[in-house]
């Protein structure tokens, strides 16, 4: 008889396994560089803008204490159209016993942090299959386990002797052996005559089980890419209401292919012009 209770208990157990394993999805692990977030954007045509971030987020980049001159975490994304969404909302009472942990390693660096925790739930961690509470602890056991790691590759290795750095060597460089996708922000930013592509985000692939995968190869591996500068980044006005506290997003403002600008416009009608003449002289000739 108790043969028989152990061997329930054993097919019982191995049952759950299988359906969280069903459940879950595969994922990424998005961490992001502050120092890109964080500086001020200016794009063609435009006045200099004042960064979204936090003024004490700005503080410790510029009094380079270490406290966010490190990758922090963005979220755990959900990876495939088959990720379950069929969790609760979120639920402030479910993280508490990580708020330490999340508030160091997950900050919201442009608003409140709550917001950030809940926007992530609501988009992404709902989709894993997970609960709320372990949706955050895996968020964090996989942030201590590549996090410190990818920092000291990114600040020691990878940009030591060059100033750009293509998007499959940084990628090697900052995780050996596997393929890791690398968001980019193309920016021109103040005291700069050009746009360029700035290191922003690495995201890791992981399987159902999180052990870490390849992601899909780069199309753009080539792309040429670099560290922000490290110089002071302006503090945002206490009168600019144009950036608000719980600001939230999963995207990255850019410039318009097409900047609205005086000489932009200017060159456009001469453009026009110009044409103007051959149009007409076509005209004659085939007529």
């Amino acid at each position: 008889m108790m043969l028989k209770q152990i061997l329930l208990i054993f097919y019982v157990q191995n049952y759950i396994n299988i359906v969280n394993s069903e459940m879950l999805c595969n994922s990424k692990l998005a961490l992001q560089w502050p120092r890109t977030v964080c500086q001020p954007k200016r794009c063609p045509g435009q006045n200099t803008r004042k960064s979204k971030c936090r003024d004490d987020v700005k503080e410790s980049l510029n009094q380079n204490d270490g406290k966010f001159n490190r990758f922090t975490i963005h979220g755990l994304w959900e990876d495939g159209d088959d990720c379950n969404n069929s969790s609760p909302e979120f639920d402030i009472d479910k993280v508490q016993d990580y708020n330490e942990s999340l508030w160091q390693n997950m900050p919201n660096l442009l608003g409140n942090n709550t917001d950030f925790w809940e926007h992530e739930w609501n988009k992404h961690g709902n989709k894993t299959g997970l609960e709320i509470g372990e949706y955050f602890n895996t968020t964090l056991q996989l942030y201590d386990k590549y996090g410190y790691m990818a920092t000291r590759s990114l600040l020691d290795d990878c940009f030591a002797q060059n100033t750009e750095v293509n998007i499959e060597s940084l990628s090697q460089c900052i995780i050996p052996n596997q393929t890791i996708e690398i968001a980019v922000y193309r920016a021109k930013l103040p005291d700069d005559n050009r746009a360029r592509d700035y290191f922003m985000e690495i995201r890791i692939c992981f399987n159902r089980t999180f052990h870490s995968i390849d992601c899909a190869p780069p199309k753009n591996s080539n792309i040429s890419i670099r560290l922000p500068p490290v110089g002071t980044i302006t503090k945002r006005s206490a009168a600019d209401v144009s950036f608000v506290e719980t600001d939230i997003t999963d995207e990255f403002d850019e410039c318009p292919l097409q900047p609205d600008s005086s000489q932009g416009a200017i060159a456009f009608l001469a453009r026009k012009l110009m044409l103007l003449p051959l149009l007409h002289l076509g005209a004659c000739i085939y007529n």
